[in-house]
């Protein structure tokens, strides 16, 4: 059973958006959609604040008051909208300060709760938006930002949607499971190295992480070995300075998300370190399983099947799979560990190898003829930079000086 919740100053907004989930959800069994009144919102976000105070209280947190003693709305959610701006809940009494920002309610829902996904709305964009950076929003607690008109979108829930929908979404279920499954594999290593758990602790794989990747992870000592513990505690991308977690559990979730995070918009989107299915196929289209076609290709960027499923023949390199599949929001390979493997024929043959016709198409997860689809420049590594869309009608692509012209 699925548990959708909705965080709204706007009532009627929050009701259209339930409504809209539960025709979008009513195959699956049991899936339940709750929106929260202004005045539950308000409380709930009041009880968040008790229990942040609470866990700086040593002794409330050992005889298990706050957090441990009550029950709190968001602690039985799997999903979690929340909107940016949230001024008309602004007012006297506790909960007013969620007036600030809905990313304030998307922190302590994270570090005070026990809440899975978090999908915050309207904070970097009104409308479908795609951003041809391709950076994300890495320092938002949210598990993900979109906007409030994407919130409804086929392509959040499952393989089957047509048009929009950037490749860097996950499915929404799936990365539900997978948070709750790298949160308990935290629990048991919170204080061993998060890069050496990663499998992104040797050479040559610590080599290709920037600075930037890096200081997210620590900026007071060496990045290969802080722990899980350390991050959450002293990084200044999981707790605020004076916070502390309320346990081990809640220092495990916090890590979940924000690791997960950083692995999904810092790491991923470059495709130099880590190669997901349909970028590796472009790039060498003898491993599609399949002859060279939109159907085969399109196999590449499914959600719900096993990374057997995919087409993908990585018969040759099977121990370059990304070893932790619960981290990521769809199957990677290592790519220093794939690009110099000469059982490929574009590896051993580079002169000879046949170019596809197809591109992938980032914005709608789809491949695409060439000659039809945007060259745009992201702001990713640079021998990977070069990527496309489709363009589809009624979304924005921003910044639109990332475009290239086209001849």
């Amino acid at each position: 059973m699925l548990r959708v919740l909705i965080c709204d100053d706007e009532e009627d907004r929050a009701l259209e958006l339930r409504k809209k989930l539960l025709r979008r959800l009513g195959t699956r069994a049991g899936a339940q959609v709750r929106a929260l009144a202004p005045d539950q919102f308000v409380a709930a976000i009041a009880g968040l604040e008790s229990r942040q105070l609470a866990a700086r209280e040593p002794r409330q947190a050992a005889t298990g008051t706050g957090q441990a003693a009550s029950q709190h709305p968001f602690d039985t959610a799997d999903i979690i909208f929340v909107d940016y701006d949230l001024l008309r809940l602004a007012g006297d009494g506790a909960g007013a300060k969620a007036a600030e920002s809905g990313e304030r309610v998307c922190y302590l829902a994270r570090c005070y709760s026990e809440c899975g996904v978090i999908v915050g709305y309207n904070q970097f964009s009104y409308g479908r938006t795609f951003d041809l950076t391709l950076r994300g929003h890495l320092r938002s607690f949210a598990d993900l930002n979109i906007s409030y008109d994407s919130g409804n979108d086929a392509g959040l829930w499952s393989d089957s949607y047509r048009g929009f929908r950037p490749w860097v979404w996950p499915i929404l279920p799936i990365a539900y499971e997978n948070l709750v499954a790298r949160a308990e594999e935290i629990s048991a290593v919170l204080d061993d190295p998060i890069l050496a758990t990663l499998g992104l602790g040797e050479e040559p794989r610590y080599r290709l992480l920037t600075r930037d990747q890096l200081e997210f992870l620590s900026t007071s000592k060496d990045p290969r070995t802080t722990t899980f513990r350390e991050f959450v505690t002293t990084s200044g991308n999981g707790l605020r300075p004076k916070d502390v977690p309320w346990d081990d559990n809640a220092c495990a979730r916090i890590a979940a998300s924000r690791i997960g995070k950083w692995l999904e918009r810092a790491i991923l989107p470059h495709q130099n370190i880590l190669v997901d299915a349909p970028h590796l196929v472009s790039r060498f289209p003898s491993l599609l399983e399949e002859p060279d076609s939109s159907s085969a290709l399109n196999m590449t960027s499914r959600f719900e099947v096993g990374l057997d499923d995919l087409g993908v023949d990585d018969s040759q390199f099977r121990n370059a799979r990304f070893a932790k599949p619960s981290w990521l929001s769809r199957p990677a390979w290592v790519w220093p560990e794939v690009s110099g493997n000469e059982s490929i024929v574009e590896v051993r043959d580079p002169w000879n190898s046949k170019e596809s016709r197809y591109v992938f198409c980032e914005d709608t997860s789809r491949f695409r003829l060439k000659t039809d689809a945007r060259e745009f420049v992201a702001a990713v590594a640079p021998e990977f930079a070069r990527r496309y869309i489709q363009i589809v009608a009624g979304v924005s692509y921003e910044p639109a000086v990332r475009l290239l012209m086209q001849g």
